[in-house]
């Protein structure tokens, strides 16, 4: 057997002990620095904040704010770093 044939890529990454924990701490890297760009230094540029909220609110059709504030930051936090690591990583 080749070396080539040796080594074989996954096209997802190994699930490792620290998976979760870098899962979380980049989401929340992400989300951090999210949050700063859309609340601090876009309304000095365009005169408001970037509202993710308003978005989720009208894409499920509720009114509930603090829920819409709560499925931003879990999508930004776990499922944004989740499809960077299994789908959109370059192989």
């Amino acid at each position: 057997m080749s070396m080539i044939e040796m080594h074989k890529t996954s096209i997802f990454p190994e699930i490792q002990p620290g998976l979760a924990r870098t899962i979380v701490l980049s989401g929340l890297a992400a989300d951090i620095t999210w949050e700063i760009w859309a609340r601090l230094i876009t309304p000095l540029w365009v005169g408001g904040p970037l509202e993710p909220a308003a978005l989720v609110q009208s894409v499920f059709g509720f009114n509930n704010l603090l829920l819409a504030e709560a499925i931003h930051a879990l999508v930004g936090i776990v499922f944004y770093p989740i499809g960077y690591l299994f789908i959109a990583r370059p192989l």
